[in-house]
């Protein structure tokens, strides 16, 4: 029997892909296997040709993602911008390594325009800024605080 290319676990490990964290945390985007990023939970990856990608005169950048609608974690809750916003804050702890990732130290901001569209601000160019919610593990906000501080004192403490 054959599986199609997403389900291929040999094709994902001749790539260097982790095919488990594809299949239950996708991110907003995954890459297929023409090595080509595609939407997953966003509606539109962004490109300047889409214009959800952004340059600026100074430098700077910004890349807009829109959730797509009705997308939802395995337990059913919504997927929102609150918990982009929690994996970015936790992202950009450097105390925090479990979210380590390079393009972090570009970002200047990340807002939430509304429950489905955030918005990220790039100090300088960062050629994969269309990877930024897809390389590296969302977090959901719920019952989580919102202050990493507070976070990893509770995810550390003994039991």
């Amino acid at each position: 029997m054959a599986f199609p290319r997403e389900l291929d676990l040999a094709h994902h490990v001749r790539q260097g892909r982790p095919f488990l964290g594809t299949l239950v945390n996708p991110g907003l985007s995954v890459v297929d296997d023409r090595l080509v990023r595609r939407p997953a939970l966003a509606e539109a990856v962004p490109t300047l040709e889409n214009g959800l990608w952004k340059t600026t005169p100074d430098g700077r950048m910004e890349t807009t993602w829109t959730i797509r609608e009705g997308a939802r974690w395995h337990d059913g809750a919504p997927f929102t911008t609150d918990d982009l916003l929690f994996t970015a804050t936790v992202g950009r702890d450097r105390e925090v390594a479990i979210l380590s990732n390079a393009a972090w130290a570009s970002v200047e901001e990340v807002t939430a325009l509304d429950e489905r569209t955030i918005a990220v601000r790039w100090r300088e160019p960062y050629i994969y800024a269309d990877s930024v919610f897809s390389e590296t593990t969302t977090l959901p906000s719920r019952g989580t605080s919102s202050r990493p501080s507070t976070w990893r004192a509770r995810r550390t403490s003994p039991a």
